[in-house]
């Protein structure tokens, strides 16, 4: 007889504060794991107009979340789509791949691919598992 498999999901590291308060207030703080330090770099350099909007900081704000970022990014390089002026975490290859059940419908109802907790109601603490897992909540 052989035991039951089980899955595990490593735990996200504990979100900076800093991070989680500044760029939570306008959306839900991605996990750092989410982009490569390169995409997150990219996406720091142009804080003046992040997706239309101006988020722009002084350094002193901005040290600890670069940091943050930059500590817990996903290794490798840039994740972007060749020829992206912002990284997108949802043009990713990664993003696409693991949501192509999603996008066949489900974004009207949640309004946007970025609209992580319509599914994943644990994204502002950097936990993505999917409201339908048996394991939501245990990590």
């Amino acid at each position: 007889m052989t035991a039951p498999q089980t899955t595990t999901q490593a735990a996200p590291p504990a979100m900076d504060p800093a991070y989680a308060a500044e760029c939570g207030s306008c959306h839900v703080p991605y996990a750092a794991g989410l982009l490569p330090a390169e995409d997150w770099k990219t996406l720091l350099k142009g804080l003046a107009k992040h997706f239309g909007s101006d988020a722009s900081m002084d350094d002193k704000d901005l040290a600890p979340i670069r940091l943050y970022l930059l500590k817990n990014a996903r290794k490798g390089p840039s994740a972007a789509p060749s020829g992206a002026s912002e990284p997108r975490i949802t043009a990713t290859s990664w993003f696409k791949a693991t949501h192509r059940d999603a996008a066949r419908g489900h974004w009207p109802e949640h309004k946007s691919a970025a609209n992580c907790e319509a599914c994943h109601p644990s994204a502002k603490d950097g936990r993505y598992r999917e409201l339908s897992d048996p394991l939501y909540g245990i990590d």
